[in-house]
């Protein structure tokens, strides 16, 4: 089996070129024996390209769509500030300048895969021989005041069972929900919550067991919620996470929700940079958008965290959430050298195309380079009338294809 990376990294330079004339440039004061001519440049595209230009936002009736870009005078081209911008990226790599334009995503990771050890590690111990218990806790997330008054980000640690779908199908039944079996559909933890209004219920504990997974291949330690919902001595509130597959029965397929309760621990702070890293992971989640709503209405969100010592290290939406990275993309930059996002000198790419430092007008530079619209120059060049669906998002970083 053959594993391919969507990109291909390489290690990031710790020296930077400074040049010992930075100081002398002047956009106004040119060297004397600076020169002045121009360039011409050809790009031969081998495989059929889209230069953004008019769009149309899509609507739930329809998709986006967007169109190739045009002159005023209607002639296809690449606009001056799109070849710039490639020209940049490959010059601060040649002339090992700063990394400072760059992205500040935190990456994760979730590896379910067998080989996927690092990750298991992580969310798990090893009790004995393929007998392993969830390291992941839960808790309420919450907004709450702080003495200073100030909001902050709090977590009240609770209890968790674990709860068959079959049981809250025949509990549902005897609560008048309508069609509560299309909890085994495939669907979003966000759909379920939306069928499911009620979601208080009483129940009693089988206890902290040892139960078969994967046609006996392992064996997980946890809580687990009696068949004989709606009565017991404990009260919890369902939690759901999304539904990937269909529960029709088969090995491996989704079979269990939770009941979160027992609320009554003390509220822990959570620290800036774990909310940071848990955002930037859950920014496009369609369950985070729906919780945030709540959240800004004083309510509180059921999530999965892990501790390190006595402080909240990461946080997610399922047990086996996506476990952020120790830094992000930014921090990494600068634990390689600080001065990569320095803006007390300036590297040659600064120096040929300028800068703008919004801070300190001081450190702003104009480009020396004035680059046309690229058109095109010969009759091979066409544009196609007929529609393309594609996906306008880039790989991400930590996905991997595999082919045999």
């Amino acid at each position: 089996m053959s594993i391919y990376a969507p990109y291909n990294f390489v290690p990031l330079s710790a020296w930077l070129f400074k040049p010992d004339w930075a100081t002398q440039v002047s956009h106004d004061l040119p060297f004397s024996d600076g020169i002045c001519g121009s360039l011409e440049l050809e790009i031969q595209a081998h495989t059929p390209i889209l230069v953004g230009g008019k769009q149309q936002s899509a609507t739930p009736q329809r998709p986006g769509e967007v169109h190739f870009f045009q002159l005023p005078d209607g002639s296809y081209a690449i606009p001056g500030t799109s070849i710039k911008g490639m020209i940049r990226n490959v010059l601060e790599m040649a002339t090992f300048g700063k990394m400072r334009l760059v992205d500040d995503q935190w990456l994760s990771v979730r590896d379910l895969t067998r080989g996927g050890e690092f990750y298991r590690k992580h969310l798990s111990k090893e009790l004995g021989q393929k007998t392993f218990r969830p390291l992941a806790r839960a808790g309420w997330l919450k907004l709450a005041s702080s003495n200073k008054g100030e909001l902050e980000w709090r977590l009240i640690p609770c209890e968790y069972a674990r709860v068959e779908q079959e049981h809250l199908i025949n509990w549902g039944k005897n609560e008048g929900f309508h069609t509560p079996y299309r909890i085994k559909d495939k669907q979003s933890a966000v759909e379920k919550y939306r069928f499911w209004q009620t979601r208080h219920l009483k129940f009693d504990l089988e206890g902290k067991k040892r139960w078969s997974h994967q046609k006996g291949k392992i064996t997980l330690e946890y809580n687990k919620a009696r068949q004989s919902l709606g009565i017991g001595k404990y009260e919890g509130e369902l939690v759901f996470t999304g539904q990937p597959t269909e529960n029709n029965g088969q090995s491996g397929r989704k079979h269990m929700e939770f009941i979160f309760y027992n609320d009554s621990g003390t509220p822990k702070k959570v620290d800036e940079k774990v909310m940071r890293g848990f955002q930037h992971i859950h920014a496009d989640s369609e369950e985070w958008q729906y919780w945030y709503e709540k959240v800004r209405k004083g309510e509180k969100v059921p999530v999965f965290y892990l501790e390190n010592g006595s402080k909240i290290d990461s946080l997610g939406l399922a047990m086996m959430y996506r476990l952020p990275y120790k830094n992000s993309i930014g921090a990494t930059i600068c634990h390689t050298n600080p001065e990569h996002l320095s803006d007390d000198f300036f590297d040659l790419p600064e120096l040929i195309l300028g800068t703008v430092n919004d801070d300190n007008t001081q450190f702003s530079l104009k480009s020396r380079v004035s680059i046309c619209p690229t058109i095109r120059g010969n009759s091979r060049f066409s544009v196609s009338s007929e529609k393309v669906n594609f996906t306008r998002r880039s790989p991400s970083c930590s996905t991997f294809f595999t082919s045999r």
